[in-house]
C-alpha cells in the first residue's frame, strides 16, 4: 500500500496514508514505505514561483552562474505590432528571489531550438537554429556571446563549417577550458529528397505546423511517443553525424571533429564538463536500426570512440525524438534516458564515479507508463535527482525523484500536472529550479523543489 500525493498547495505536498496493518506483531511494509514517503516528501516540496514568459511561450532551458544566479531562456511570439516571428528571451533568479524582467536575446522569423549557457567569467552565450533552405529542418546553428549580462549580444557565430542546406539541431553546449564546447547534430550525409529532409513518421505529421517554433510541438522536443513510428522512415542513406568544435570567448572557431558519423536523426544530445575533459551521451543507430545510448569521452585531449551506454535492444524504424541527459558533479556523473525495448516504456538512470569511464547498473526509474524527456542533476554524494514525463490519465505529468548509488530511489513526486516538450532542471545551492511547458496553458513555467541529499 502506497501514500498517495492527493493535493499539491503552492508551499507543500499534502499525503494520505492508508491504514497501518499488524503482520505478526511487526509493522506493515506499508508503513515503513509511509514513513520514507513523508521524509523525502519533506525534503522535496515543488512551489512553483511566477514564470517571466508570455502566452504562447516554450523551449525552456536553464543555466547556472559561477554566483549561483539561475538563468532561464526560453521562446516566444513577438508581440509588436507590424512585427511577426519569435523572440529568445532570457531572465535571472538569485538564490530565494524572483525572476527578474525579460530581456532579448534575439528576434526574427525564425528562431527555434534554443537555450543559454552562463560561463564561468560572467559572460553569457546563447544559441538558436535559423531556417536556411526550404526544408522542414534545413537550419544553420547560430550562438551569440554577451559580455555584459545580456544587455548587448554580439555578432552571431555559425559553429559548422560547411554551409549546406541540412538538417542540423539537437545541440548541447557547456564551458569547457576557458571556451564554450559546441555539440551538434548534422545531417549533410543525409540523402533525403527535400535538401536533408528525412519526412516524418506518423509520430510526427501532425506536428509539422508547429516544428519551427517554440509551440508544444517545437520540433526538437516533440512528442516522443513510443507507439509512433518515430521521424521519418528509416534508410542507411539517411544518416545524421555527431559532431563537435570549441569556440574560444573571442568568436574563435576550433577544430571540428567527428564524433559518430551514424546517430538517431532527431534525438536531443547532452554534455557534461569532467574533471579532466567532457562527456556526451546521445541516441546511436546501429546498422539493424538497434537506437540505443552511446557515450564518448574527452579526457586529455583525445576524444574516445563511441561506447554503449545502455544495451536496451530499442529497435525501433524511426527516431523517437527523445535523447538522454547527462550531469556531473566533479567526477560523480549521472545519465538518465527512455527506452521502450520489447514495447515495454522504461525510464533508467545509471550513475559514475569515475568522471564516466564506467558506471553502474541501470536504476529504473520510471516504469509505469513513462513518456521519456528526461533530465538528471548529478549530486555531490553520487546520487541523483531524475525527472522524466508520465503519461497520466490523458495528460503528460512532470514528475521526479532521487535515485541513489545502491541502486534504491526515493518515492516519486509530481511536480506538474501538464507539460509538452522536455522539463528542464538546475540546481543552485540546495534549490532545484525546474522548467517546463505547460501544455494546457501553453507558457512556460517555474518551480522551485529544495532536496536534502542524503
Amino acid at each position: 500500500m502506497r501514500a498517495n500525493v492527493i493535493e499539491k498547495t503552492t508551499h507543500k505536498l499534502i499525503v494520505v496514508f492508508l491504514p497501518i496493518i499488524a503482520m505478526g506483531g511487526g509493522i506493515c511494509p506499508a508503513f515503513t514505505e509511509a514513513v520514507e514517503a513523508t521524509r523525502v516528501i519533506e525534503n522535496i516540496a515543488a512551489r512553483e514561483i511566477d514564470s517571466p514568459a508570455a502566452a504562447e511561450s516554450g523551449n525552456p532551458n536553464l543555466s547556472v552562474g559561477p554566483n549561483g544566479r539561475v538563468y532561464l531562456s526560453w521562446i516566444e511570439p513577438v508581440q509588436s505590432k507590424g512585427q511577426k516571428g519569435y523572440a529568445l528571451k532570457f531572465a535571472v533568479r538569485s538564490w530565494g528571489g524572483k525572476w527578474s524582467a525579460p530581456r532579448t536575446i534575439t528576434q526574427g522569423e525564425n528562431r527555434f531550438d534554443s537555450s543559454i549557457l552562463a560561463l564561468p567569467d560572467g559572460s553569457l552565450a546563447a544559441y538558436w537554429l535559423t531556417k536556411s533552405g526550404p526544408g522542414m529542418h534545413v537550419n544553420d546553428v547560430n550562438l551569440s556571446i554577451s559580455r555584459d549580462g545580456g544587455l548587448t549580444w554580439g555578432k552571431a557565430i555559425v559553429p559548422h563549417r560547411d554551409r549546406t542546406q541540412t538538417a542540423r539541431g539537437f545541440v548541447s553546449m557547456i564551458s569547457v577550458d576557458g571556451g564554450i564546447a559546441v555539440v551538434w547534430l548534422n545531417g549533410r550525409k543525409m540523402a533525403g529528397s527535400d535538401h536533408g529532409e528525412t519526412g516524418h513518421g506518423s509520430g510526427e505529421k501532425s506536428h509539422a505546423g508547429a516544428s519551427q517554433h517554440a509551440g508544444e510541438n517545437d520540433h526538437q522536443h516533440a512528442g516522443g511517443d513510443h507507439r509512433a513510428a518515430g521521424h521519418g522512415p528509416a534508410s542507411s542513406g539517411m544518416e545524421m553525424s555527431l559532431m563537435y568544435t570549441m569556440i574560444g570567448l573571442d568568436g574563435t572557431l576550433g577544430k571540428e571533429v567527428l564524433l559518430d558519423d551514424r546517430v538517431c536523426e532527431c534525438c536531443q544530445t547532452s554534455a557534461a564538463s569532467t574533471p579532466d575533459g567532457m562527456a556526451v551521451v546521445y541516441r546511436d543507430r546501429s546498422e539493424k536500426e538497434v537506437r540505443d545510448i552511446s557515450i564518448v569521452l574527452l579526457k586529455n585531449g583525445q576524444w574516445s570512440g563511441p561506447q554503449p551506454l545502455s544495451k536496451d535492444g530499442w529497435e525501433i524504424q524511426g527516431c523517437p525524438v527523445n535523447g538522454p541527459a547527462i550531469s556531473s558533479a566533479g567526477q560523480n556523473v549521472a545519465v538518465a534516458w527512455f527506452t521502450a525495448a520489447k514495447d515495454q516504456p522504461r525510464v533508467y538512470a545509471a550513475l559514475s564515479d569515475d568522471d564516466g569511464a564506467t558506471f553502474g547498473p541501470p536504476i529504473l526509474v520510471g516504469d509505469k507508463n513513462p513518456i521519456g524527456r528526461v533530465d538528471v542533476i548529478a549530486l555531490p554524494s553520487g546520487n541523483a535527482f531524475v525527472s522524466w514525463v508520465e503519461r497520466t490519465s490523458g495528460r503528460a505529468e512532470v514528475r521526479a525523484r532521487i535515485v541513489r548509488t545502491d541502486g534504491s530511489k526515493a518515492p516519486a513526486i509530481a511536480v506538474a500536472e501538464s507539460s509538452s516538450g522536455v522539463p528542464r532542471m538546475k540546481m543552485s545551492g540546495n534549490e532545484v529550479v525546474i522548467a517546463w511547458t505547460d501544455s494546457q496553458n501553453r507558457k512556460v513555467r517555474t518551480a522551485i523543489l529544495r532536496i536534502t541529499d542524503d
